[in-house]
């Protein structure tokens, strides 16, 4: 499970609704598996292969379950999480999910120190 779908499908009515964004898109998105870091008290990623084959039929099928905790990795945390009124994450409009950005690329030094912090000149 290289995504969170689970997310994705609770975005989709937003991303319905979405208008026009100029600029370039970025994906940040970040791989959610069992090398995900979790909140301490979380138990997180826990993924079950159900088949990956051949079915009886001759038809390739590969289908899993996963369970984890909404507390992992990057995620957005619904302002319902911390207030009874608060929209959930279905609620929340993606233009609120987009802003303005800016690239500060320090690649080029990471690559000679992989420890490099960046600083504020950058």
């Amino acid at each position: 499970m290289k995504r969170l779908l689970a997310f994705l499908l609770c975005l989709a009515p937003a991303l319905a609704r979405a208008q026009t964004v100029k600029g370039r898109l970025v994906d940040l998105t970040h791989p959610f598996d069992s090398q995900t870091i979790f909140w301490p008290t979380e138990n997180g990623f826990q993924l079950e292969k159900e088949f990956d084959g051949t079915t009886p039929g001759g038809y390739y099928y590969a289908s899993n379950k996963f369970c984890t905790a909404e507390h992992g990795g990057t995620h957005v945390d619904a302002p319902h999480h911390f207030n009874k009124a608060g929209n959930m994450v279905d609620e929340i409009s993606l233009t609120q999910l987009v802003g303005p950005a800016v690239l500060v690329d320090v690649s080029a030094v990471c690559a000679k120190a992989r420890d490099y912090q960046v600083r504020v000149s950058d």
